[in-house]
């Protein structure tokens, strides 16, 4: 299977069978040819300034409904609108979705990987404490869960997860090629957008283990509950992630 992304929305209608690594790649929402140089950050093992961070963060602007409305707009741009459409959730979205599906079916991506690579400052954390939750970051695969949105509600579905996920444009919306049991599909996945200072980078298992350990709680409550019930989650359908197990084991 191809890892590049190229430009042809494909809807959620399976395609003919075929070979995974004949398949065509799909259109990213936001353009995503290639993943930017990753910003130099120190090393596993330093100390982290969090209030340097947390501060960075807050002089990121918060996404009003307009500038929602028109990354939703780009998003769906030469989706027909009566065709269904699937979501690849990897973090919370699998245990605490924002819709209502019609199917959900385990499935990989390549060319991505999980990974604890943003700071949250607002759902999981604070700018004073942020903390951590995940993104898509470049390289490897990830398993996760797809799930098959009805047509007439896409857009009300994109809103409230746009709203969830997209108040400081951490996330590149991008439509990936995923593999499921039943063939390949095309999904909606939130890539990490390491433009931004809320790119994490790639920390330690200790440095990520602290970070969670000290992180104020957000709106939607603590990063170190996000982590152990996404590792729950996971391991309810069968998926184990090597990288949160351990970093779950640290938190004890």
């Amino acid at each position: 299977m191809s890892d590049r992304l190229d430009h042809a929305f494909v809807p959620a209608a399976e395609p003919p069978a075929r070979r995974d690594d004949d398949a065509p790649p799909c259109e990213p929402a936001a353009r995503h040819d290639a993943a930017p140089a990753t910003p130099a950050f120190p090393p596993a093992t330093a100390p982290l300034d969090l209030t340097r961070i947390g501060a960075l963060i807050a002089a990121t602007p918060i996404w009003d409904d307009t500038r929602l409305g028109a990354s939703i707009d780009a998003t769906l741009d030469g989706w027909d609108g009566a065709s269904d459409v699937w979501v690849f959730a990897y973090g919370s979205l699998i245990w605490k979705p924002e819709f209502a599906h019609i199917e959900a079916r385990r499935a990989r991506v390549h060319g991505l990987h999980r990974r604890l690579c943003l700071w949250s400052t607002l759902t999981r954390g604070t700018c004073a404490a942020p903390g951590l939750v995940l993104g898509l970051d470049a390289g490897g695969s990830c398993d996760g869960v797809a799930y098959r949105l009805p047509a007439r509600d896409v857009r009300d579905a994109f809103t409230r997860l746009w709203q969830r996920e997209m108040k400081r444009g951490s996330y590149l919306p991008v439509f990936l090629r995923t593999r499921t049991e039943r063939g390949p599909i095309s999904a909606l996945a939130f890539a990490i957008n390491r433009e931004l200072p809320c790119y994490a980078g790639h920390l330690g298992d200790a440095q990520v283990a602290e970070v969670l350990r000290r992180a104020a709680h957000g709106r939607c409550g603590s990063s170190r509950d996000y982590v152990l019930h996404t590792v729950a989650a996971l391991r309810g359908h069968g998926i184990h992630d090597a990288g949160l197990e351990r970093v779950a084991a640290l938190l004890g």
